[in-house]
């Protein structure tokens, strides 16, 4: 017992007893009421379906009262004994459903009784029957709102109907606690309008473990208690947003963007680990999507019950995938958000990589945007040092893991995404030999990196090696050359300090130029290759757009996508993006111009290596032909190269005639190594087909085929040059 006299409730469960109990009390004076009407009127046993001695048999539990004014004290008795312990629980930091979710919602006292009314339907059948029992319909078998203003009125000692239950902006209705249902006649009157509690609500006040319905595809719970804070967080930054988020009164809207922006889930658990909040972590592109399929709730439902499952949840709301939409569908979003956060006192986050957001109303919670960057070097390398010791099964040495953290510019949060994928490939292995190794590690890091680039462009395996390469001297020496500088990027970079003096430029970014067949893109898989990196090739037919600003986000999910692997990107034709700038004679100049000064700036923020290969280096644009580091000519190649061109394109496995004269070819046909490699390629499908050796006769009859189709002009092959 308290200092009152008056006991606690010790749970939820006990409390909804107690409010059922009052409900009964309350019922049973309706019913004495109504029946004393009916033997006054002498129309007593004109509700065909159900006696009144049946109705009141349904609260026996209830004691017989025949006098109203005891009646009515016993339902303010009740009233007040529920108030009283309510009040002595929360003195004692108990929990208790139902006054937690008027708290919440700030649900008056009649929509509170609306709660109640509806909920006991849910719980026990006799209620369906006791409400249509006084609605003098057996259909009707829910609370109207009718029948929710007389029981407030008895429990309040009112007569007239509160005027919230008469506006479709109450909180009880807003939130979609309650919903109408039944008859939906437009013309009849709003107080015969029955209400149904709503699913998710009744589950939260009976302690079941739920999510609604209608957003479960969506939304994912995530508990900051689960794992251990992120070692890389700015703590300062973490304290600030603690101050402002967890102090009573108006809370911003975080909004967290920059390249980083897929770790915020990290930062905002680490502001809400100290007041023990989940995170509801809702895909917003998905909802958006799902809201136009016929029958689907409207968006601005959708996310109204996103903050209310955030807010029943204990949890802050964390909203990502408004970059995925077109800026329309993101400002058509962010315009409901704005509304949803003025209404809800939930914590809100936002992940987006740009900002979005315009300028926010006074009338609304301001938005404080969080530009979230890539952790530098050095904290990559501690984190991926830190999983790598507090997993016993991974296995790699510091100059290894030194390489991952150089080579992958990948969060905090997508680092252990990739211990954990690493950890699945070891286990599928067929040996049994679970044990996570540097190529798991390498491999892993490329899969989680290789999700930001979508079609745009196309992973090359590297397959070529340097005795594929047909070069000078000179020119191989500058292939390799461009090997050791991406080899000892750390050791300038980030041990000599020289990070800290440039602000721009770090990448290495190299021109090839050169005929087409002259080796360019051959030279690019092979530094690919020997480096351990991928190769992108840029698909300029999917990154190029009609619409204004579409080729801009293209180029900027590629740059993004490359950075996070330490891709080498590759721009063949390289003339058709990074062409000369023009005069400005009409809309069409004006945004190819605009393009064309997007990549000079998203070019000197590269940190990788691009290679952009051109047949023409005077067609480059002179701004970017001043940023590249290294440029390289491949020249058409003389006889002897051709001829040691054709000798790499035959196979030793490849049955030959013995007169197979590659110096003959080298001197007839002056082209290049691509169309080498054509003729090549033809000529043993003509020699496989005719069942026997490959002979000079298809290697002149692919050539012919080949020259037709560049439009070279052709010579017949000389007499006696080809053997039978």
């Amino acid at each position: 017992m308290t200092g009152r006299g008056v006991a606690p409730y010790s749970d939820s469960g006990e409390h909804i007893k107690d409010c059922l109990d009052w409900l009964d009390r309350a019922l049973r004076l309706m019913l004495h009421g109504l029946h004393q009407r009916e033997i006054d009127d002498a129309a007593q046993g004109h509700r065909w379906f159900m006696s009144p001695e049946q109705a009141e048999h349904l609260l026996a539990q209830v004691r017989s009262v025949d006098d109203a004014m005891d009646l009515a004290a016993s339902v303010r008795e009740a009233r007040q004994r529920i108030n009283a312990r309510v009040t002595a629980s929360a003195e004692q930091g108990r929990y208790l459903a139902l006054p937690h979710l008027v708290q919440m919602f700030r649900l008056s006292a009649v929509e509170e009784v609306a709660i109640v009314a509806c909920l006991a339907a849910e719980l026990d059948g006799r209620y369906s029957r006791l409400y249509g029992y006084l609605h003098d319909d057996l259909t009707r078998r829910c609370p109207t709102l009718d029948l929710i203003s007389r029981l407030y009125a008895i429990d309040a000692g009112e007569g007239s109907t509160p005027a919230v239950l008469c506006s479709t902006n109450a909180n009880v209705f807003r939130w979609a606690l309650v919903h109408a249902v039944g008859r939906g006649d437009a013309g009849a009157p709003r107080l015969t309008r029955e209400l149904v509690i709503d699913g998710r609500i009744a589950a939260f006040l009976l302690g079941m473990p739920d999510v609604d319905e209608h957003i479960a595809p969506f939304v994912s719970r995530y508990d900051p208690m689960s794992e251990s804070a992120a070692s890389d967080l700015d703590g300062e930054l973490v304290d600030g947003l603690r101050r402002v988020l967890l102090a009573e009164g108006s809370r911003p809207v975080v909004y967290l963007h920059g390249p980083a922006a897929s770790g915020g889930r990290l930062l905002a658990a680490a502001v809400c680990r100290p007041a023990k909040l989940r995170l509801l972590r809702v895909e917003i592109d998905e909802m958006f999507q799902s809201s136009s399929a016929p029958g689907a709730l409207a968006l601005s439902d959708m996310l109204r019950r996103a903050f209310r499952e955030a807010l029943l949840s204990s949890a802050a709301v964390y909203f990502c995938g408004v970059d995925r939409l077109d800026d329309a569908r993101a400002s058509a979003c962010l315009r409901i958000l704005e509304r949803m956060v003025a209404e809800a006192p939930a914590l809100t986050f936002i992940e987006a990589r740009r900002f979005l957001w315009g300028l926010p109303d006074s009338e609304w919670p301001a938005v404080l945007p969080v530009q979230l960057g890539y952790p530098d070097y050095s904290a990559r390398r501690r984190e991926w040092r830190r999983l790598a010791e507090s997993t016993s099964a991974a296995q790699a040495t510091d100059r290894e893991l030194e390489t991952l953290a150089t080579r992958y510019r990948l969060t905090i949060s997508e680092i252990a995404d990739a211990y954990r994928l690493a950890g699945l490939r070891a286990a599928m292995r067929a040996d049994g030999a679970a044990c996570v190794g540097i190529d798991d590690l390498h491999w892993a890091a490329r899969t989680r990196a290789h999700a930001y680039f979508g079609s745009l462009a196309r992973m090359v395996v590297p397959r070529a090696g340097w005795d594929d390469l047909v070069l000078s001297a000179a020119t191989a020496r500058q292939l390799r050359d461009i090997c050791e500088q991406v080899r000892h990027r750390a050791t300038v970079l980030h041990q000599w300090g020289f990070d800290r003096r440039l602000s721009r430029g770090k990448g290495l970014y190299v021109l090839f130029v050169g005929a087409s067949g002259t080796g360019k893109t051959l030279a690019a898989e092979v530094i690919a290759g020997t480096l351990g990196v991928d190769l992108l090739a840029v698909d300029l037919s999917g990154v190029v757009s009609k619409y204004i600003g579409e080729t801009e986000k293209n180029l900027e999910r590629i740059f993004a996508g490359a950075e996070r692997s330490d891709a080498i990107l590759f721009f063949d034709e390289a003339d058709a993006l990074f062409g000369k700038r023009s005069e400005v004679r009409d809309a069409h100049d004006r945004y190819a111009n605009i393009e064309t000064n997007y990549l000079l700036q998203r070019l000197e923020q590269f940190e990788g290596v691009v290679i952009l290969a051109t047949n023409l280096a005077q067609n480059l644009d002179d701004a970017f032909s001043r940023r590249i580091h290294v440029s390289v000519e491949f020249p058409f190649p003389d006889e002897a190269a051709r001829g040691a061109i054709w000798r790499r394109h035959v196979p030793e496995e490849t049955p030959v005639a013995a007169d197979l004269d590659f110096g003959l070819l080298a001197k007839r046909y002056k082209i290049a190594g691509g169309n080498i490699r054509n003729i090549a390629l033809n000529a043993a499908y003509l020699a496989a087909a005719a069942g026997g050796r490959l002979q000079m006769t298809h290697l002149h009859q692919a050539t012919q085929r080949e020259y037709e189709k560049i439009g070279k002009f052709w010579e017949d092959w000389p007499a006696g040059a080809a053997s039978a």
